[in-house]
């Protein structure tokens, strides 16, 4: 079954692919059909979006265990994240009050 993070955002793959060391591996793009891993790998285009996590991985999708795009964390990717994308966790009592009533995805307008 898969799993959701405590907190994830989006961001457009152009502004990911703005870090010099982003992978370009295609494993954990999401398939053209069904899933079935003999289909092809659906390609990402600038304007497609991806999902940072609490803990820095990205996924193709909102689960934190499917789809993963990049999960070697560094603290190069962090301070990327951080600083470039603006990317900041909210306080775990904020995520836990907003858990109670619905999953926390954020987007960001592009």
């Amino acid at each position: 079954m898969a799993t959701l993070g405590r907190y994830c955002k989006a961001y457009p793959v152009k502004s990911l692919r703005a870090f010099p060391n982003w992978p370009d591996k295609t494993g954990g793009l999401r398939r053209t059909d069904s899933g079935s891993p003999e289909s092809e790998p659906k390609p990402l285009s600038d304007d497609d979006y991806l999902f940072v996590h609490d803990n820095f991985i990205v996924t193709n999708g909102i689960f934190i265990d499917q789809n993963i795009i990049l999960d070697e964390v560094s603290p190069e990717w962090r301070l990327f994240c951080e600083q470039s994308l603006g990317f900041v966790v909210p306080p775990a009592d904020a995520i836990a009050s907003h858990e109670a009533t619905e999953t926390s995805v954020s987007i960001p307008n592009s």
